[in-house]
């Protein structure tokens, strides 16, 4: 896969005609041409509506299509310089552009964004080889399908959105459902209610659920201990934090870390 991930997205996302040479005489027909335009543009749309859907199979299947696609001789577009890495890094970080405005339209807000997006360049950049590349593509394929999935909130009314938002950007504090209303002028019974009949969950569920998650990351990168992870998350009762993420998890925070670690060590 990665050689021809690497051969065909050297060449993809540069300006001009395939196939076509106005200075030298056409390769294939001027009509022929515009039908491979119209091939790539499809194909890139297919890919990026994929991404939006949070999809990773969906989009490793688009993915597959189009560098097919892009392998043909004829999708061949002119090299931009004598460097065919620095044309893939390219190619890539103009991809990273596309995928994360595709998510951003998702309405997955940009202070989740912009970590990855930030990341995935740096790393294109510092990128050595082809391979290097074609495996970072893979990665942006990952990260951003998992945006969409954890954090577009385009299924939901302004008001729900806005209270997502005031969740997730309050996760380390202790929050309630009045302090949520607040923030929009609403009531607490309106908004608790409105949550209900679009998630499906209440509000006070939904805020636990967003802080497990969050912890079980800090479980994962952090040598925080049990304690100060719970005040991160904005559960000051460590033994609360416990109880609730044995319930929901199905094992203690430190057995989670324990078996986080050991999967590492494999």
């Amino acid at each position: 896969m990665h050689g021809i991930m690497a051969d065909s997205y050297k060449s993809s996302f540069h300006f001009g005609v395939p196939g076509y040479d106005f200075s030298s005489g056409s390769q294939v027909s001027f009509q022929q041409a515009m039908q491979l335009i119209d091939s790539r543009y499809q194909a890139e749309n297919a890919l990026l509506q994929a991404i939006a859907s949070g999809d990773e199979d969906a989009t490793i299947r688009a993915f597959y299509d189009y560098e097919s696609l892009m392998s043909s001789p004829l999708q061949e577009a002119f090299p931009t310089s004598a460097d065919p890495v620095r044309d893939f890094k390219n190619a890539v970080l103009v991809m990273n552009t596309l995928f994360r405005k595709t998510i951003e339209e998702q309405h997955v807000h940009p202070i989740y964004i912009h970590e990855a997006s930030s990341r995935l360049g740096a790393a294109i950049e510092q990128a050595e080889s082809m391979e290097d590349l074609a495996e970072l593509i893979r990665e942006m394929v990952s990260t951003y399908c998992r945006l969409v999935r954890e954090y577009s909130l385009s299924n939901y009314s302004s008001p729900i959105r806005r209270a997502i938002l005031y969740i997730d950007l309050n996760l380390g504090t202790p929050i309630s459902t009045r302090d949520i209303a607040r923030d929009q002028f609403l009531s607490p019974n309106y908004l608790s209610s409105r949550f209900k009949q679009e998630l499906g969950v209440s509000i006070s569920d939904y805020l636990l659920d967003r802080r497990i998650r969050m912890a079980k990351r800090f479980l994962k990168s952090s040598s925080l201990s049990i304690q100060e992870i719970a005040a991160q998350v904005g559960i000051e009762d460590a033994s609360y934090f416990s109880r609730q993420f044995r319930r929901i998890v199905g094992v203690s925070p430190l057995q989670y870390k324990k078996q986080q670690q050991r999967q590492v060590a494999k």
